[in-house]
């Protein structure tokens, strides 16, 4: 897979295993290119759910998405793609101000190497990396899911996250505003179809699994818990999973949280070179932040 140095950093993991970083590639790649690399990262999501129905977002084949994506692909010692994650940035209005927002998106990582410290390490980096790219200022971040650990993980990681356990008044403006264009203007991004109804007060999307995510619904049952089992119980009060509901988070990610990511992501990336890869449950989950 030949991409364009212009948009790809690279960054040594550990254990002969690398991150590659690959910013806006749409922008950069040719249409050929851009196949190549749908294509590689369909093999991926294929082999975390063998089903082979996960086509939305960066797995639809659409230059377009790739043009706004932050791309992170986890190589292993031989420089296969074993995993990735891939985040979505897109402009805004609020309150009469233009927002650059980041939506968290899917974090896949092949089943056989479900390694410890490999799925936080996919997503701090594109975090850390949108932060540096704002000048170090605030970044606005959002994430979709129904799964407790990562709806727990979103609002440990962010700052100023609605909703969220303890939020009993009603969301502030500016994440009504981010929340609610997300959801009318780039549902597409992260599988929600036309059927999918959204709750402006609660920030809950119902029927969510229609638009090409549909293979990821899950059972509260099925979803890993977060160690804090009150965002499990939050979760299973807010959301119907017969129907299959997915809320939408919101909250910005400061220079100083961007810091505990960079410290965070140095002992992951200790703990891999002093112990080796040990083996981690998978979370094949829409929206991930670590």
């Amino acid at each position: 897979m030949r991409i364009p140095k212009s948009c790809e950093l690279t960054v040594p993991i550990g254990g002969g295993y690398a991150i590659r970083l690959l910013e806006r590639p749409g922008r950069f790649c040719t249409p050929a290119q851009c196949a190549d690399l749908t294509s590689v990262l369909r093999s991926v999501a294929d082999r975390c759910v063998p089903s082979g129905g996960l086509r939305y977002g960066v797995l639809s084949g659409s230059q377009e998405r790739l043009s706004t994506a932050l791309i992170a692909l986890t190589l292993d010692p031989e420089d296969n793609v074993v995993g990735f994650s891939a985040t979505m940035t897109f402009d805004m209005q609020a309150g009469g101000r233009s927002l650059t927002v980041v939506h968290a998106g899917l974090c896949l990582i092949d089943p056989s190497e479900r390694r410890s410290g490999l799925c936080g390490l996919l997503t701090a980096l594109p975090a850390v990396m949108a932060v540096v790219r704002n000048g170090l200022r605030s970044v606005w971040f959002t994430n979709v899911t129904q799964v407790p650990a990562v709806a727990g993980v979103f609002i440990n990681a962010a700052k100023n996250v609605w909703p969220a356990p303890d939020c009993s008044s009603e969301p502030p403006s500016v994440h009504r505003v981010i929340a609610t264009t997300l959801f009318e203007r780039h549902r597409a991004v992260f599988g929600v179809g036309d059927e999918a109804i959204f709750d402006g007060d609660r920030f809950v999307i119902a029927n969510a699994y229609t638009g090409g995510s549909d293979e990821l619904k899950k059972r509260l049952e099925e979803c890993p818990d977060h160690r804090d089992l009150r965002h499990t119980a939050w979760c299973r009060e807010l959301l119907d999973y017969g129907r299959g509901d997915d809320v939408i988070q919101v909250g910005y990610l400061s220079a100083a949280h961007c810091l505990w990511l960079v410290l965070r992501f140095g002992r992951g990336l200790a703990r891999r070179v002093i112990r080796g890869r040990l083996r981690a449950p998978l979370i094949p989950a829409r929206g991930v932040v670590r």
